[in-house]
């Protein structure tokens, strides 16, 4: 059955609004008309058997979906990129499984925070929504910010950092028998510093290393994910 992940919580029997994009999606990319149902998953991964109205839809009872989530728990750090280069990279995350991002300040990045950021991060919060509905996931990941770098946790979990200058182990080997929750971080445009690999490493980060070659901040983070997430099993 045809289905559309809402940001939210409901219940059975609650009449659910939708927005115009929503209601764009519904019946011109799924071509469904008023009276028809569908499955709405809200951010729970619940889903409801829901009939389409004319500016809303009305939520009968909930339905059992195929849980397609990943079993390992990733939050993905990242610094604020250049153009439309950040954007991609929350994209393509959420499709790979990411569970929630993390977007933080470092020295050398190139992109500042201006104008209103929560708009910015309205945006970015759809765009993760949107990767969900196109590869059928049914949790809608996090996206929080900004943070400082001295903000980030490194001793709950296994926490991993990709830099240049890394001496420690290569990302394969620390990664070879992932399970439970983990998180990376990539570093900006222009690089982290020397003093930000010690703040990290002091905090419980380990640093590794994505090969000899320099990635792009964007490139370096999908990697990153993709490696982990096939180290756990996730990617077939």
């Amino acid at each position: 059955m045809k289905r559309l992940v809402v940001a939210g919580h409901f219940a059975p029997g609650e009449a659910v609004p939708l927005s115009q994009e929503q209601l764009h999606y519904l019946q011109t990319v799924l071509r469904l008309s008023p009276g028809d149902k569908f499955v709405l998953i809200d951010q729970q991964g619940q889903g409801y058997l829901a009939v389409l109205q004319s500016e809303h839809c009305h939520l009968e009872m909930t339905a059992a979906i195929a849980d397609n989530e990943p079993q390992i728990d990733v939050e993905l750090c990242l610094p604020l990129l250049k153009g439309d280069k950040l954007e991609w990279v929350i994209q393509k995350s959420v499709e790979l499984g990411v569970q929630r991002i993390v977007l933080y300040s470092a020295a050398r990045s190139v992109v500042k925070v201006t104008g209103s950021f929560q708009r910015k991060l309205a945006r970015w919060q759809t765009i993760a929504v949107n990767a969900v509905q196109q590869c059928r996931r049914t949790r809608i990941p996090e996206i929080v910010g900004m943070k400082n770098l001295e903000q980030l946790p490194g001793g709950d979990r296994l926490s991993l950092f990709a830099w240049e200058e890394a001496k420690d182990p290569g990302l394969s080997r620390l990664t070879a028998s992932v399970t439970g929750a983990l998180r990376i971080l990539v570093g900006p445009e222009g690089g982290l510093t020397e003093e930000e690999a010690e703040i990290l490493t002091q905090a419980g980060w380990q640093q590794v290393s994505l090969g000899p070659r320099i990635l792009r901040a964007e490139t370096a983070a999908i990697a990153m994910l993709t490696c982990v997430l096939f180290a756990a099993g996730e990617l077939g």
